[in-house]
């Protein structure tokens, strides 16, 4: 379970809001199998820190990353990306990359991704 669950009052302003530049292929675009990056749960990252990482990473609305963030909080995975391989890669080093949570003190490192082929039976 992420860490602090009960608060997600906002944004802390040392959490890193900056944009990435992600730019996917369409997913129209892509020519054989699709690829889902997948964010592991864990007790080191607060709902805000979270929240603020896929926005900055995806640059998805607020309430998709909260959505996504109680989703991973409730079943311990949740797909954040669906599309090529390459920019599904892209998703997780940038997942693995962002860092630690600077509201909790135990939190030593960024949050675990991996990347797997999608299952298309399964909503992403």
């Amino acid at each position: 379970m992420l860490g602090n669950c009960s608060q997600v009052s906002g944004f802390a302003p040392d959490i890193r809001l900056e944009s990435f530049e992600f730019k996917p292929v369409p997913i129209q675009q892509i020519e054989g199998e699709l690829w889902d990056t997948i964010l592991l749960d864990d007790d080191d990252h607060t709902y805000d820190y979270v929240i603020g990482m896929l926005h900055a990473i995806f640059g998805y609305p607020h309430v998709k990353c909260f959505l996504l963030t109680r989703e991973v909080d409730s079943l311990g995975r949740v797909i954040v990306f669906r599309g090529s391989k390459k920019d599904a890669e892209w998703g997780r080093d940038a997942i693995l990359g962002y860092g630690r949570d600077p509201l909790l003190d135990r939190s030593k490192g960024s949050m675990r991704a991996v990347v797997e082929p999608a299952n298309l039976d399964q909503a992403s």
